[in-house]
């Protein structure tokens, strides 16, 4: 027995802290949710331990004092959500835990992620709202995007990323143009610090083009220039290789897309192409280039 404990252990004094905290909580609830209260604290003692659920139970009265003033009784998981949100679930986590164990709700992780999306684009809307009131640019792209979303066309989550891009280039949130108005050069200063968003910002930029009459561009960077280009190589070296041919005309151009593919570097006009085993040795100047010969035809292929 711990000093100062008189005539009372350890557990059994948390054990009559719990017992009184459950019992002037219940004192707040309906009949029916306050049965639930006694069943959710019980749970939380034999899942938590009495000490944690003592000090823990306070704190989940106002979800069952909610849901006894809207309701009077437990209900789904859906109608949760549409009241207190994701997070407002999430802070009653070990509450929703009970009731998933005891098969009173089913948690449905893609309402909850759905859910989630939504507030967060309803907390970019604010930010708009507060600091543009007047302007419908965004608000409107929002609205084309929710006929898409409402089409099956785009997922929620894309939706969300593509709003929040466009909201930072129109509030200017690169922190080099903050005061200026939507313009080519805040788009490509914007684009400059997050190239990453290229392809979120693209349908906002063609929508205020198509609104506001104006003409704002999206320039390929150097690095997608190279992709692009490297992909259009690839190509045609599949093309040859799906209908191979024969002859130095053929060679030469295979040679033509396999150099800059290979090496990075154009094949030159007086190049000499000598084919040595499997492959074709090119020789340029003082330099000599090997690339994997094409299949010939009839063949099942040399390029590995």
């Amino acid at each position: 027995m711990p000093a100062g404990r008189g005539k009372v252990c350890e557990a059994c004094y948390w054990e009559g802290v719990l017992r009184k905290r459950i019992t002037l909580n219940q004192a707040g609830l309906g009949a029916c949710l306050a049965e639930h209260f006694e069943s959710f604290s019980q749970w939380l003692a034999a899942t938590r331990g009495t000490f944690r659920a003592a000090n823990l139970i306070n704190r989940y009265l106002a979800f069952f004092q909610e849901m006894d003033r809207l309701w009077g009784r437990l209900v789904d998981y859906k109608t949760l959500l549409g009241h207190f949100h994701a997070d407002g679930l999430r802070r009653f986590r070990l509450a929703t835990q009970w009731m998933e164990a005891q098969g009173h709700i089913v948690i449905d992780d893609k309402l909850r992620e759905a859910d989630s999306e939504y507030e967060r684009i309803k907390l970019i809307a604010a930010r708009v709202s507060s600091q543009l009131p007047n302007d419908e640019l965004w608000f409107s792209y929002r609205d084309k995007l929710e006929a898409r979303l409402a089409a099956g066309k785009i997922t929620l989550r894309t939706m969300r990323l593509t709003l929040s891009a466009s909201a930072d280039l129109l509030l200017g949130r690169t922190g080099k143009d903050p005061d200026s108005t939507l313009s080519q050069v805040r788009l490509d200063a914007y684009l400059t610090e997050k190239p990453g968003q290229r392809a979120n910002i693209t349908g906002f930029v063609n929508h205020v083009n198509a609104t506001a009459g104006m003409s704002l561009s999206i320039q390929m960077s150097s690095r997608d220039a190279r992709r692009s280009r490297r992909r259009r190589l690839e190509r045609s070296l599949i093309a040859m290789m799906n209908t191979p041919g024969s002859g130095s005309a053929f060679l030469r151009k295979w040679a033509r897309a396999a150099m800059p593919y290979f090496h990075d570097c154009r094949l030159e006009r007086r190049a000499v192409l000598v084919e040595k085993d499997d492959g074709l040795v090119i020789y340029m100047g003082d330099l000599a280039y090997w690339i994997p010969l094409p299949p010939s035809p009839g063949s099942p292929g040399r390029c590995a």
